[in-house]
């Protein structure tokens, strides 16, 4: 794998062989396994040519880990990433007992699942207009049993919900401009979803609409809690603000970026 620019070839492949075996790295390191049997062997060689073609690690083993979470996993979701716990990080935080929180283009439900897990106070929405990764969506809602404090919805952005029926929207939109999409790594171009991705020319397109829906779906004094693109915080605030979104300011993920836009709908 490491021929293949795989990162940490050596830490992968042990995770792959504990994946083939059942077992945590740490036993593999432990060296808890006897020898491999043939059909073991086979499963080891064909999960590591997957990987060296480039199929991400969490496609391949089902999940990935998210604010301490495993959640199911496949090429119809994005990869969770450590930056977007930021999103539920500030949706904890800021929310009150019987607060309504919609998560638009929840992908795998991992940022609205992760908000009820941490509050069994709120109630969510999740929505996507991927009805395959509504299919991983619901893997995960079954799998943590909270059918009864997420609802799942299939719809563009806040289409389906009521007006000013929300206090927080929460969302990590398609953001990746479209020329742009053919320069990234390897295995987030050929296997993570187009769909999740793309953000049209500028980048921005999702979020104009989310400014839009959330004038239509917050209360008065809700909050907006959107992820943001490498760069294009600046570009985010006079979006919100110019759509009467009020106290808004920016945080950084532990790379320096600004990674999280807040605001709140004014009056």
């Amino acid at each position: 794998m490491r021929d293949q620019c795989v990162d940490q070839p050596k830490m992968e492949a042990q995770l792959l062989l504990g994946y083939v075996l059942n077992l945590s790295r740490s036993q593999i390191l432990a060296e808890m396994f006897g020898p491999l049997s043939t059909e073991d062997l086979d499963r080891f060689h064909s999960v590591i040519d997957r990987r060296s073609k480039g199929e991400p690690l969490a496609y391949i083993r089902g999940f990935k880990e998210f604010y301490s979470h495993n959640f199911y996993v496949n090429s119809s979701v994005l990869i969770p990433r450590p930056e977007t716990e930021l999103l539920v990080e500030q949706a904890v935080l800021r929310s009150k007992p019987g607060d309504l929180i919609g998560d638009i283009c929840t992908g795998s439900g991992c940022v609205a699942l992760s908000i009820a897990l941490a509050r069994s106070d709120l109630q969510l929405i999740a929505s996507d207009i991927s009805l395959s990764a509504l299919k991983v969506a619901e893997i995960n809602r079954r799998s943590y049993t909270l059918e009864s404090q997420v609802k799942l919805l299939q719809a563009d952005g806040c289409e389906a919900l009521q007006p000013q029926s929300l206090s927080i929207l929460v969302s990590n939109p398609p953001y990746i401009e479209t020329s742009h999409i053919n320069t990234l790594q390897r295995e987030i171009r050929l296997f993570e979803p187009g769909i999740a991705l793309d953000g049209g020319d500028d980048g921005m397109r999702f979020y104009r609409k989310l400014a839009d829906d959330g004038r239509r779906c917050l209360k008065t004094g809700g909050t907006i809690i959107l992820e943001a693109g490498f760069g294009q915080s600046d570009a985010i605030l006079k979006l919100l603000s110019d759509s009467g979104f009020i106290k808004l300011h920016c945080m950084r993920d532990l790379s320096g970026i600004e990674r999280v836009v807040i605001g709140e709908l004014g009056d």
